[in-house]
């Protein structure tokens, strides 16, 4: 447990007093409430559990039946774009998932234990990404967005939810998919979590993002407006990377396994195109280049493979990775 000694954020204008506040080693502080994006959280897991059934060859997916769940309560949640493409990705689940035959190139199925698309496109990695970078990503950029802005009172808490802008920032928590006492349990990941982990050793984004959260989240009840804002535009920078750096780690699949190609570079070009979902201010990569790593790829034919040295070039050097780094990922 670290303390911290700081500035009363809201005293500036009066004579300073300066305020001791504790930053935990677990995310367990007073009046915290983030059931909702847990809840959410299980939504997303049922859906996918719907669309990766699709993987078992004879497994018809109902569009109608993705829809729903979708609509249920995540689609409330999901960036516009993201929005729009999920739904289009329902309707290729449902389509190919009604082959009777092995998938191969120009023909739609399932090969290896992937439902892929006559063009080798796999959709359910397409999905997952989407729904990790539209929803999970998104909503973080957002409400950490507010954060860094005080657009968000921090007075009158209310028990079991705190003030609006405790709230907030415990629901950003509560997107970012793992335990409370992340990184020491790394058994009980989700979507950005999951993400985390793999290409932690290469940007140490676990560490980065738990203690983020935790010393943003004890600045706000300590009135530290500098930290608390100090914290909200790491997160929010380290998620942006983070998603750039799972797709290179994608990329590193697919050179590396040529036989799960694919759905590896399925997954590249989901995570890639969803970094246009990302809408903070401070965003990095432009959607000029986003397009052109997406043109690495061969359009509509993910088994013609994609130029991975230009898109890790790319990406690299938007988010200044070096070799190594891009190695370990």
């Amino acid at each position: 447990m670290l303390c911290i000694l700081a500035l009363c954020g809201g005293c500036l204008k009066r004579s300073p007093i300066w305020s001791t506040y504790e930053v935990p080693s677990a995310y367990n502080f007073l009046n915290v409430n983030d059931s909702a994006q847990w809840r959410l959280l299980t939504m997303a897991d049922q859906l996918m559990a719907k669309v990766d059934s699709g993987n078992t060859k004879g497994t018809v997916v109902s569009a109608t039946a993705l829809n729903t769940l979708f609509d249920s309560g995540l689609a409330a949640y999901c960036n516009a774009a993201a929005k729009t493409d999920l739904q289009n990705y329902f309707d290729s689940v449902a389509l190919y998932s009604q082959s009777t035959v092995a998938g191969a190139p120009g023909t739609a199925g399932v090969s290896g234990g992937y439902l892929l698309s006559p063009g080798g496109t796999y959709f359910a990695a397409m999905i997952k990404t989407a729904l990790t970078t539209g929803i999970m990503a998104y909503n973080i950029g957002g409400l950490l967005a507010d954060s860094v802005g005080n657009d968000i009172p921090n007075t009158h808490p209310i028990p079991g939810w705190g003030t609006q802008m405790e709230h907030a920032w415990d629901e950003a928590f509560g997107w970012f998919g793992v335990p409370i006492d992340f990184p020491k349990d790394t058994l009980h990941l989700r979507y950005l979590g999951y993400y985390s982990k793999r290409v932690d050793s290469g940007l140490q984004s676990n560490n980065t993002l738990m203690t983020a959260f935790l010393t943003g989240r004890a600045a706000i009840t300590g009135t530290d407006m500098g930290t608390k804002q100090t914290q909200a535009s790491l997160i929010i920078a380290t998620v942006e990377q983070l998603e750039a750096a799972s797709a290179i780690h994608e990329l590193n699949i697919a050179d590396a396994q040529p036989q799960i190609a694919p759905a590896a570079l399925s997954e590249a070009l989901g995570l890639i195109k969803g970094l246009s979902y990302y809408t903070s201010a401070s965003r990095l990569i432009t959607d000029t280049q986003i397009a052109q790593a997406e043109s690495y790829f061969t359009a509509g034919n993910i088994y013609a493979g994609a130029n991975t040295a230009a898109i890790r070039q790319l990406l690299g050097s938007v988010y200044t990775f070096s070799t190594t780094q891009m190695a370990a990922f």
